[in-house]
């Protein structure tokens, strides 16, 4: 689902070879296993899952090609939003993609920087994003 996803819905904003590195990623599974995952489902079949750091960070949020503008997206960032509010954090933060960037500032993320990171030396654009939770 990470990679067919990522391949699929980023491919109008980033390279083939920028979508490559990225869904190749190794050490994403890791992440999941250190940070609070919330994982959505249809039936038995998953179709989407966020993370949350301790403080706040979003890290990855995925949902599947075939699932995408269904709210499951945003039913996981409430799920986190919740998680957030009973540990007492006061804001959420994201390094959201360019595709991701519209969702994230429709549910009041504000950008707060334009960033250039590089992944095996491939430049990729992202947005610093945040939002206050009280």
């Amino acid at each position: 689902m990470f990679q067919q996803t990522i391949k699929t819905i980023n491919r109008e904003h980033y390279s083939t070879e920028q979508l490559d590195i990225w869904s190749g990623q190794a050490g994403w599974i890791n992440r999941l296993e250190q940070d609070v995952t919330f994982v959505a489902t249809i039936q038995t079949y998953i179709v989407g899952f966020i993370t949350i750091k301790d403080d706040g960070l979003i890290d990855l949020l995925y949902v599947h090609k075939n699932f995408q503008r269904q709210g499951v997206a945003t039913a996981l960032l409430k799920a986190v939003a919740e998680r957030a509010y009973t540990l007492g954090l006061t804001a959420l933060q994201t390094e959201a993609s360019i595709t991701a960037e519209p969702f994230f500032e429709v549910r009041g993320f504000h950008i707060v920087k334009k960033q250039l990171k590089k992944v095996q030396e491939i430049a990729y654009t992202n947005y610093y994003m945040t939002k206050s939770l009280i």
